[in-house]
């Protein structure tokens, strides 16, 4: 049965909802952690919270994936599957979290550069705590309600800040900070076990299943290589960062990469909306997808540009805002903020490739990111510190956004010639505005970007690059699940689904 159309909305309102608090959340508090903690207590923190989330995968290996597509097909499956997912953590946890321990062990007797031992102990037992949270919510989309894992999202950042700033404010420690975010994450999985019973009467009692668990690990060896590219891919440069350069390194560059991936929230939310309509387009109307990937990339792009140009022309100043000790990390965000660009391009990309049932391209790519991320990470970080990490990040977005741009053309056949008009005519809106910014500037920081973004969108009008109509055709995507739901589409249709599902 289709799902309906208000609960897809309804859904897709909900997790944006709650991504974008947590995002505003979370770069808050990070920004007040890098302000009190210093560049050396920053680094520690970002560092043994990137080793804790590379080790955090073999925790999970695609299993929330899995229990996700398998309750979706078969919700009379959800005691078995969730009992065995339940059983399979617990042992998957400790031996993640030993070898975690382990890890810095080694590190310590080859006498190079790691966080401290106590922050690896409670980042590793975050870790244990929000993979079983993840297992929670997996539950609930299978179930396509959003609502618990929304609620749990957004509460968990609110219960953090509201814990960690006390702290920061009397007593600031990358120890204690660390100590509030545990306490969030057991709040949040105590919430979400609530939820769990009264909604759906499942508790965590752990079950053991030969047939079943054998069968779980089968179906999650896809998903499980794709989680492992995804954590090394992206946290291996401050983990690489901590091992040859130090602390103070890690807390440098990563004041320019949590500013870049605060901003994820965009094409996060942005492509709440684009993915369904993706996918029913290559059900019901293949011939769709063309037009509505060359509108998400124009639409990314737009929104991209004057962030990446903004950021990079008012580096100095925003980094200066946390203290002078900071002022050396402006050159790493002058470096990451064209990535930005990179990334938002990449999420309507990798979008089309896993709503045409081609994810293990996908898998590919990240795959491909991950190798070249590392390589040149270690190669880059010797020489030239947090400015190579920056470097190698550029240079890592910039290879995937190409290699996807090729691989969608496999897919459909895009108009590459209006594309590059609407990127020429964004580019140079981009420049007037960049102009107005650095000749405001003096003015204050306000100023700047209130006059800025009011040239750049004048000049998009202007140049119609954005127009009326594209406000309505952005509305319409909103809509495409119920215009195209399945149960309605043509007997010829629904005959082409079961030829591409081997029906």
């Amino acid at each position: 049965m289709a799902l309906r159309s208000e609960r897809i909305a309804k859904n897709t309102t909900y997790l944006t909802t709650a991504l974008v608090i947590q995002k505003a959340l979370s770069f808050f508090f990070f920004l007040a952690i890098a302000r009190f903690l210093g560049k050396a207590g920053t680094g520690d923190y970002v560092a043994a919270f990137a080793m804790s989330s590379i080790f955090g995968v073999f925790i999970d290996l695609g299993l929330g994936s899995v229990l996700i597509r398998e309750l979706a097909r078969d919700t009379r499956q959800s005691e078995t599957y969730f009992g065995n997912i339940v059983s399979l953590k617990i042992v998957l946890a400790v031996s993640a979290y030993l070898a975690l321990l382990g890890f810095v062990k080694i590190l310590e007797l080859m006498g190079v550069g790691h966080p401290p031992l106590p922050l690896v102990l409670v980042a590793g037992m975050v870790m244990v705590v929000d993979s079983f949270t993840l297992a929670g919510t997996s539950v609930f989309r299978g179930y396509h309600n959003l609502w618990f894992e929304s609620v749990t999202i957004a509460l968990n950042k609110i219960i953090v800040l509201g814990l960690g700033l006390p702290v920061l404010l009397f007593a600031p420690s990358t120890l204690n900070v660390m100590l509030s975010v545990f306490l969030g994450s057991v709040v949040s999985v105590g919430l979400l076990s609530f939820y769990l019973y009264q909604d759906q009467h499942l508790s965590w009692q752990p079950r053991w299943d030969p047939a079943v668990i054998r069968n779980l690990m089968r179906l999650a060896a896809p998903f499980a290589w794709a989680g492992i590219f995804s954590a090394l891919y992206a946290y291996s440069d401050s983990v690489l960062l901590s091992i040859l350069q130090g602390s103070e390194a890690v807390g440098l560059y990563s004041v320019a990469a949590k500013t870049m991936n605060a901003f994820q929230f965009i094409p996060l939310a942005f492509m709440a909306a684009i993915y369904p309509a993706m996918s029913a387009y290559y059900v019901a109307a293949p011939e769709r997808l063309q037009s509505l990937l060359e509108a998400s990339l124009r639409y990314l792009f737009i929104v991209s540009a004057p962030l990446a140009m903004g950021l990079y022309l008012l580096a100095q100043e925003f980094v200066m805002r946390l203290g002078v000790a900071y002022a050396p990390a402006a050159a790493a965000v002058r470096i990451l903020m064209p990535s930005l660009v990179f990334v938002f391009l990449s999420f309507p990309l990798g979008a089309l490739l896993n709503a045409t049932n081609r994810q293990h391209w996908q898998t590919a790519v990240i795959g491909l990111g991950m190798v070249s991320n590392v390589g040149l990470n270690l190669w880059l970080i010797p020489h030239w510190s947090y400015l190579g990490a920056s470097w190698a990040w550029f240079a890592t977005n910039a290879a995937i956004v190409v290699v996807g741009f090729w691989l969608a053309r496999q897919v459909v056949a895009y108009r590459l010639r209006p594309l590059i008009g609407s990127f020429l005519r964004v580019s140079l809106s981009t420049v007037l505005m960049a102009l107005v910014v650095l000749a405001v500037e003096p003015y204050g920081i306000i100023v700047a970007v209130l006059l800025g973004s009011s040239v750049y969108l004048l000049a998009l009008a202007l140049l119609r690059e954005l127009t009326s109509a594209d406000i309505v055709y952005f509305y319409g995507l909103f809509r495409v699940a119920r215009d195209l739901d399945p149960s309605t589409s043509s007997p010829a249709r629904a005959s082409a689904r079961q030829r591409r599902s081997g029906g």
